[in-house]
């Protein structure tokens, strides 16, 4: 497994980006750009929120977009 557990930690993949289990590739990817510009640590440094929100966000896309990391998920 290549993403950072302790950032995922228990919290719901579908959860991260505000969506049910039966979105699709599209809902996904456009809530993913959505939020991603929210959180972006570029628009957040000026009022110091930490980047944690966006790397959680980042490790989630990985999740849904990459097979293995995909699998791994789905057996923990």
């Amino acid at each position: 497994m290549t993403y950072n557990m302790a950032l995922l930690g228990k919290r719901c993949q579908y959860k991260v980006l505000g969506l049910g289990g039966d979105c699709t590739t599209d809902e996904i990817r456009s809530a993913y750009r959505r939020l991603s510009l929210q959180r972006h640590p570029d628009k957040l440094a000026q009022v110091g929120v930490s980047p944690a929100a966006f790397q959680e966000l980042a490790v989630t896309y990985t999740v849904f977009f990459d097979p293995r990391e995909w699998v791994d998920w789905l057996l923990l």
